[in-house]
């Protein structure tokens, strides 16, 4: 769906700084010319026989905590919002912009609540 989304042709992440979980490790390659700036956790290595220790060093885990700070920030965030139900359900309105209208609202019920 993020290929779908975003394909390698429109070029919109040349100014964003990108946040993503280790599932989207490919977009680093797939996307690389594009990328300003990307965030994605260390991955553990794979054990084998050239590489029986698969520990990630302590610069990788202090990385991956400072990552994981900032996202568990968004990820509370993400959830405030889904508290709205209209936003977590599945909305079949047949408008265009509605469903962008009531993430609008939701998300700034979230930042007034922030600063209140």
């Amino acid at each position: 769906m993020f290929k779908e989304e975003f394909s390698v042709e429109d070029k919109i992440f040349i100014d964003i700084i990108l946040m993503l979980d280790l599932w989207y490790y490919w977009v680093e390659t797939d996307y690389w010319d594009q990328i300003k700036k990307i965030f994605i956790p260390e991955k553990k290595p794979r054990k084998s026989k050239n590489n029986p220790k698969t520990d990630l060093t302590t610069t990788q885990k202090e990385n991956n905590k400072e990552k994981a700070k900032i996202r568990v920030k968004i990820e509370n965030s993400i959830a405030w919002v889904k508290r709205f139900g209209i936003v977590s359900q599945i909305f079949r309105n047949k408008g265009d912009k509605f469903n962008d209208d009531i993430m609008q609202t939701a998300c700034s019920l979230r930042n007034m609540h922030l600063i209140f």
